[in-house]
């Protein structure tokens, strides 16, 4: 395993209230948050969280909302590889999500694990080399697929990974420490896809050949689908 691989931290924004999802549910008053609806014997989320626990990150933050935290930490417990942390706006932008896990996996140390939101123990030199991104409602993303782009991550440190299939563009993506400081300086009307127009020239395709790197959940036939 190469320096650069081992350095690159996951952050997964799974922080917003799934609206969409709940509106299209058949009992919307009843339909549980969209991190948490079931797939299989696991939530959508903790099979997000398998396949990256799985993979060669070196650790996972997880945003998430005050809703979300106490069924996903009991179902997946924080350790020293995974970090739950509060994004206290649920309705906001996906983008403040993912600078509030910019921020705590560029953290040098923090304490072990208390179980609560935000704690875990996460120790590394300087620093990551890169972060991977994965949205909580992509739980068809495989361990393959984040490995293979880790690979090519380790291999062009410098790079602005994505994943595709078939020549489309999905997730996981992996942003390189210096653009990960310029990410968490944009406003909440940024989209982080805006780093592959911003850095065209810094942007890597990496083919994955599966189709789970397209697909995210918006409404609950997408996740019957999956099933």
């Amino acid at each position: 395993m190469s320096k650069a691989d081992f350095d690159v931290w996951a952050i997964v924004p799974a922080a917003g209230r799934g609206r969409r999802f709940r509106a299209a549910s058949v009992d919307s008053a009843a339909a549980p948050a969209k991190q948490l609806a079931r797939l299989g014997d696991r939530s959508m989320l903790a099979a997000v969280l398998d396949t990256l626990d799985a993979s060669r990150v070196a650790g996972v933050v997880v945003v998430v909302n005050a809703d979300v935290a106490p069924a996903i930490e009991a179902e997946r417990p924080p350790t020293a590889r995974r970090v739950y942390i509060l994004n206290p706006d649920p309705d906001g932008e996906m983008i403040e999500s993912v600078q509030i896990g910019l921020a705590r996996a560029g953290a040098t140390a923090t304490s072990g694990p208390t179980g609560q939101p935000g704690s875990g123990e996460l120790q590394y030199g300087q620093g990551p080399a890169g972060f991977l991104v994965c949205p909580g409602d992509h739980p068809a993303v495989t361990t393959r697929a984040v490995d293979v782009c880790l690979a090519a991550f380790a291999a062009s440190s410098k790079s602005i990974v994505l994943a595709t299939c078939d020549g489309r563009r999905g997730h996981p993506l992996i942003v390189p420490a210096d653009l990960a400081d310029v990410v968490a300086t944009w406003p909440s009307t940024a989209r982080l896809n805006e780093l592959r127009t911003r850095f065209a020239d810094r942007v890597l395709e990496v083919e994955t050949s599966e189709p789970g790197v397209l697909t995210d959940v918006d409404v609950p036939e997408d996740l019957a689908g999956l099933r």
